[in-house]
């Protein structure tokens, strides 16, 4: 496997990540059973849960626990945020290929992007495979997105997607439209797996070079057909890339040079800008897949805060 040179222009955090060993084994192998799925979902929130547990303990977000519609929820509230009835809100969906990072181990992002934002945050824990597959997190997706516009106006709510959330915030945006419901003020999708084939021509060029995901072909394909149950993956409900998205709301769009899935975010962005709806791509030099925990992650909640800010008032 080829090894590129380190990134000149990115932080130091990021360059000593980049220089670690990928632990490849991983992802190139696909679990074989329910027990092999569960035994491997099981580690990786294990992993995901403690470290959220120390975050938490650090930052002055309030968490509390709902059930919006069914759906359990967590409402993030950052030290002075606004309590008025009108406040913005973002809801947002955590990603982990549609079947990591249920409950605690999901709220990793969504904590540091209240702190850094000072919005309230609904982070949404929708069902998943192997228990609950399509259409079951659409369906939550779905249903927490109703009952928030039955207490807020559309222009006070944004949405906030990483990976397979920004897939799911796509489809329930897709989704809402289609039942007749207002589009949010705005999207953030944080490197969106849009396109669950394996199309991107990215997906080839990054095979092996992007630590977080390293290959579609192993588990994250796996992910893709255990979250289908049968359905075809190009199917517009479980890759939106190919759904009518003319309705859109301003969309900020995140990924990285190195991300396995940059050719999902500038389909995305292409798509959205042919269509005449508004579109910012942001793509970081030298970052990977939903990269976090290095000074660029900062980063990037800097520019959502602003560009989510503008738009809900």
């Amino acid at each position: 496997m080829r090894a590129p040179p380190l990134p000149v222009l990115a932080s130091a955090e990021a360059r000593a990540f980049l220089a670690q060993p990928i632990p490849e084994a991983v992802f190139r192998h696909a679990p074989q059973s329910p027990d092999e799925w569960r035994a491997l979902i099981d580690r990786f929130n294990a992993l995901r849960a403690d470290a959220v547990e120390t975050l938490r303990a650090l930052l002055p977000v309030r968490i509390d626990t709902v059930t919006i519609s069914g759906v359990p929820c967590r409402v993030l509230t950052p030290e002075g945020a606004p309590d008025a009835p009108d406040a913005p809100v973002v809801v947002e969906f955590h990603g982990g290929a549609y079947v990591l990072y249920a409950g605690l181990s999901g709220l990793g992002r969504a904590l540091k992007f209240a702190l850094a934002s000072g919005l309230r945050v609904i982070a949404v824990d929708y069902r998943m495979p192997p228990a609950a597959p399509y259409p079951a997190a659409l369906e939550d997706a779905l249903a927490v997105y109703r009952a928030v516009l039955a207490d807020k106006p559309a222009r006070r709510v944004a949405v906030y997607g990483t990976s397979a959330g920004g897939n799911l915030a796509a489809a329930m945006m897709v989704a809402a439209r289609a039942e007749g419901l207002a589009m949010p003020a705005a999207a953030v999708l944080n490197t969106p797996w849009m396109d669950l084939t394996d199309a991107g021509d990215s997906l080839g060029l990054f095979d092996g070079i992007d630590p977080a995901l390293v290959t579609y072909h192993g588990l994250v394909r796996a992910a893709a057909a255990l979250y289908a149950d049968g359905l075809a993956l190009d199917d517009p409900r479980l890759s939106p890339i190919h759904a009518d998205l003319g309705g859109f709301p301003p969309a900020q769009i995140i990924t990285g040079t190195r991300d396995l899935l940059l050719s999902d975010a500038t389909r995305l962005h292409m798509r959205l800008l042919d269509l005449g709806r508004e579109s910012e791509l942001r793509v970081y030099e030298g970052m990977w897949h939903a990269f976090a925990d290095i000074p660029e992650e900062a980063q990037v909640y800097d520019a959502m805060t602003r560009f989510l800010r503008a738009r809900l008032g």
